[in-house]
């Protein structure tokens, strides 16, 4: 009998260790997943960094300015504002938090099917609007008077995100290059934020002018939200399908 204890303590003994290396092993497992998402996140940023110098170079060697990047923008003062708070994990006031952006805005790579750039421009827009734009070749080109933002002009100028897409105007996303000759930052003295991340910049083209975007230019996704896990997911358009 006592054998047979000595022999059931035993196995328990090895139970327990076996159980204790399987946790090792497990912790060991998650940590490793943990370090290679954050390899492979650095490598990524590193690339795109890679990216844009390349391309930065390629402008400057034919005298063109380089594109505007929500990356390499100071803050704007609101902006700032809001970060330092976030930052410091202080709670916002509900004066500051609507002065914190009223749009949600994806960036990088939150919409499965495309890359949202720091250094281009999305716009959000409807079928019909997409077609009217595809008809007259550019966006909002076709106007009668022209439509150009100024500091003192109000709201005038053609709305974009610079490294940023919000689908709450459109299940299109509109994606051109940010032409610093094309665009103007619009939230630099502003009392409030657009986007809801200060890291994405309210930027305005204009509109009924020979500077209006061509849609050459432009390279257009149909956003949709898929039904089992919410997540949004981006398709290529054929603009020729909208003439």
């Amino acid at each position: 009998m006592e054998e047979l204890k000595q022999e059931i303590e035993s196995v328990k003994e090895l139970t327990e260790i076996g159980t204790a290396e399987k946790t090792v092993l497990q912790n060991i497992d998650s940590n490793t997943t943990g370090i290679n998402n954050a390899i492979q996140e650095q490598r990524n940023i590193a690339n795109e960094v890679n990216r844009l110098d390349k391309l930065d170079k390629v402008r400057e060697q034919l005298g063109i300015q380089p594109l505007m990047n929500a990356n390499e923008l100071p803050l704007s003062e609101i902006g700032k504002y809001i970060f330092e708070k976030r930052q410091k994990g202080e709670i916002i006031s509900m004066r500051d938090n609507i002065k914190a952006g009223r749009d949600g805005v994806y960036r990088g790579e939150q919409i499965q099917g495309m890359t949202i750039k720091p250094d281009h421009a999305y716009r959000g827009v409807n079928e019909k609007t997409l077609r009217e734009y595809v008809k007259t070749g550019s966006v909002e080109g076709s106007l009668s008077t022209p439509d150009v933002w100024s500091k003192d002009g109000g709201n005038k100028g053609v709305d974009w995100y610079l490294g940023g897409f919000a689908p709450k105007y459109g299940e299109i996303a509109l994606e051109t290059p940010a032409d610093p000759e094309s665009f103007v930052i619009a939230d630099q003295e502003n009392e409030s934020l657009m986007a809801n991340d200060p890291f994405v910049r309210h930027i305005k083209s204009e509109g009924g002018t020979n500077k209006s975007i061509p849609m050459s230019k432009v390279i257009a996704y149909r956003v949709q939200k898929e039904e089992d896990n919410g997540l949004l997911h981006a398709q290529k358009i054929d603009l020729d399908s909208f003439l």
